[in-house]
């Protein structure tokens, strides 16, 4: 069919599709003659009210009115590649579960031997059950369209996680190694081998729990007559080449010790951030058998104990029979390194699967950002065509629920280590160029003053430390959440409680005066990165990785109301002085309408009041002018912006940094700004390098800036009260105070 050129024509794609029935249709739209001129428009309205997917809208305003039901499942979009066909959301039509729909599909490229490992892929599946594995509900044919039908669960894949994120902390990389040991152990135990164990194939869920998919190359041990992937020479070899075992190049026999080579191989790519060897892919696996593993302690003694690095190299060991010799021995060798909450752990595990975007940079290493998209986006349909199709501005869907994890009953109560209390010094008060003031051992990536004027700072090592800016000392240390990274912090206006959330854990309310942990409330997806507290201390904002807002009540936890934006990384929260307003600002997501956008609602009834888009990358942060009309945002492209909120439009462009806008804050009478940004310190263009700087708002002019090495490897900056001082965190873990009058 053509694409539909009227709302009537658009109505007529959507009949003969299925998705709506005649009496909704009727309902909807009961006056035939008045309907709306744009049929993107209509799309766009049953969108928002629930009756179509953005996948599904995208497809019929193109004319598709076919594909959209397999079996008794109905598509709701795309959500991954794997191994031997397309994932989609989908759900059934009579029980209402959603699930992920592995099709394979028809054509040309399917040969039999596909079809037999598909089909086998389903065999190994149907035969585990365990937490860490995805499950399998179902096979199915709908015509000649092959299907699986598999759990779905809402996370993040393990390998764009690394690539986006770099390595992992040791202990955390030792955790999902030992969840993926479990559920390989589970699999050996009924006599099936993986083959192609790596970080590609692992996600882990919003609950932290690792689940293993894509049991594609599994072969029995057990069943004599499974030879599909028996190698016959090189270039028949299956799996992948970063993470094959020896004996599976040398054509002989894999057994469970092959997957414990290959979780090997991933748990170095965890801690170092790349698989072990490089080259070509023939030197790659001429290295996997030939190449002394005890020569990979270089790489990995600077990222690991030396403990945990034995581990890696006996789980790498050439011999197979050098190798631990069970998943579960694995397991025990890990246990040093493991949190106490249990391995595959399934309570705090939802039944869905959704392949994420990958959690955001560390802030100390942020990589560069992809350009905005352009042009159009392909959409792979069941049948295997591949269409073209044209975006619908403003259109906005979550695929799933986002941001439920809860901390683990087993966990270590957060905020519960003891508080370190550091004996108040005599110290210079800071000028213009003040001194460094070291405490933190990781970056420091948020800080907030209180009203009894120290400065709160949270760092990458789970450290929150409070800090006497007058004094120029620390005043005590709490290991909130040790060994996890702390992202972001917000305090109540009296002064009461303090905000804290970060990388796969709850959003914890402290009391500022003693860092103990008063409310544990339910994180983002793997990662929260931002927290405000409304003026009258009712009222919580929080965002993160699964692209969700969620406004929520501070004392209880009570969830008011939810955003959810197309991009999957949310930065940043705000509201304004009056608690009237709030606003949120995202990164890149899958149109250019739906990337770096701010978005502002009325907080008492969630109204959608604006949606601001003119940053060319990620924006990073978000502050109101004080009277509540007026928005200032800091950007991944340098800049600073002014947007006016009642007319909803930018009114002011300034070029701030030479790299990365990483805060902005109005000072009190509202005529001047303040931010911080600059390149990372490896950046081949530094520029000016780091620098902090005070803007005249009403022109855009530069009244005062720092520059040089004091102002290098800023990622947060917090103001004080009166707007005289303004606290700096950076990169190299050091605290400054600046005077800005």
């Amino acid at each position: 069919m053509l694409v539909p050129n009227t709302t009537a024509d658009f109505l007529a794609v959507l009949r003969k599709s299925g998705l709506v029935d005649e009496s909704r249709l009727a309902e909807l739209f009961p006056d035939a003659d008045n309907l709306p001129p744009d049929p993107r428009a209509c799309a766009l309205g049953l969108v928002k009210g629930g009756v179509l997917t953005q996948y599904q809208a995208k497809m019929l305003v193109n004319g598709k009115s076919r594909g959209f039901f397999v079996g008794p499942y109905v598509i709701h979009g795309p959500i991954g590649q794997g191994g031997m066909g397309v994932v989609y959301l989908a759900r059934h039509t009579s029980l209402g579960r959603d699930v992920a729909l592995k099709v394979l599909a028809s054509g040309p490229s399917r040969d039999q031997l596909t079809l037999n490992r598909f089909l086998r892929e389903a065999r190994a599946s149907a035969a585990l059950d365990h937490p860490n594995i995805v499950r399998l509900y179902d096979i199915g044919q709908s015509g000649d369209i092959h299907y699986l039908v598999m759990e779905f669960v809402e996370g993040t894949n393990v390998q764009a996680m690394v690539e986006r994120s770099g390595p992992l902390p040791f202990g955390q990389a030792a955790d999902y190694t030992a969840q993926a040991a479990a559920g390989l152990q589970h699999a050996h135990s009924r006599g099936i081998v993986h083959r192609d164990v790596k970080p590609g194939n692992l996600m882990v869920t919003e609950g932290g729990i690792i689940k293993i998919l894509d049991m594609g190359l599994a072969r029995s041990v057990r069943d004599q007559k499974d030879h599909l992937t028996e190698l016959h020479g090189q270039e028949d070899i299956t799996g992948t080449a970063d993470f094959v075992s020896p004996e599976h190049l040398r054509g002989e026999k894999v057994d469970e010790r092959g997957d414990i080579y290959s979780l090997g191989v991933t748990l170095f790519s965890l801690l170092v951030g790349r698989p072990p060897f490089v080259g070509t892919t023939a030197q790659k696996l001429a290295a996997h058998e030939f190449k002394d593993p005890a020569d990979l302690r270089t790489d990995l003694i600077s990222r690991a104990p030396p403990g945990l690095v034995d581990v890696v190299v006996k789980m790498m060991a050439k011999r197979k029979e050098d190798r631990h010799q069970s998943a579960q021995e694995v397991i025990t060798a890990l246990g040093p390194w493991v949190s106490p909450a249990p391995v595959g752990n399934a309570g705090k595990d939802p039944v869905r699967t959704r392949s994420l975007s990958p959690t955001p940079p560390n802030p100390g290493a942020r990589p560069p950002r992809p350009a905005v998209p352009t042009g159009r986006k392909k959409w792979l349909l069941i049948g295997g065509a591949v269409a073209t199709v044209v975006v619908i501005g403003g259109l906005s869907l979550a695929l799933g629920s986002g941001g439920k994890n809860t901390a683990s009953a087993q966990d270590p109560a957060p905020g519960s280590g003891p508080t370190t209390t550091f004996a108040p010094t005599t110290g210079p008060v800071p000028v213009d160029s003040p001194p460094a003031l070291r405490a933190h051992a990781g970056s420091i990536n948020d800080m907030v003053f209180g009203k009894d004027g120290l400065v709160a700072a949270v760092d990458g090592t789970g450290q929150l430390i409070f800090w006497n800016v007058n004094s120029s000392q620390p005043v005590r240390s709490t290991p909130v959440r040790p060994g996890s990274r702390l992202n972001a912090c917000a305090a109540t206006k009296d002064g009461q409680f303090l905000v804290v959330a970060g990388d796969q854990m709850p959003v914890l309310v402290l009391d500022w005066a003693t860092g103990q942990t008063v409310h544990a409330y339910p994180g983002h997806a793997n990662t929260t990165w931002g927290v405000a507290i409304s003026p009258s201390g009712r009222d919580l904002l929080t965002c993160g990785t699964d692209g969700v807002v969620l406004h929520r009540e501070l004392s209880t936890g009570r969830e008011i109301r939810r955003f959810q934006f197309e991009a999957t990384l949310v930065w940043s929260v705000a509201f304004s002085p009056d608690g009237a307003k709030m606003a949120a600002a995202c990164g890149i997501g899958p149109t250019d309408d739906e990337s770096y956008q701010i978005r502002v609602w009325e907080t008492s009834t969630g109204k959608e009041l604006h949606r601001l888009i003119g940053h060319t990358r990620d924006v990073r942060w978000l502050a109101f002018h004080p009277d509540g009309w007026s928005l200032a945002s800091a950007g991944f492209d340098g800049t600073v912006r002014l947007w006016d909120l009642t007319l909803g439009k930018e009114i002011r462009n300034i070029p701030a940094h030479s790299g990365f806008a990483e805060r902005v804050f109005f000072l009190p009478d509202g005529k001047r700004l303040v931010s911080c940004g600059g390149p990372l310190a490896n950046s081949a263009n530094p520029g000016e390098g780091g620098a902090i700087k005070v803007w005249d708002a009403a022109t855009g002019e530069e009244i005062r800036a720092w520059r040089g090495d004091a102002a290098t490897g800023i990622i947060s900056l917090a103001l004080s009260r009166d707007g005289a001082a303004a606290a700096t965190g950076s990169r190299d873990k050091i605290v400054r105070v600046w005077r800005l009058n």
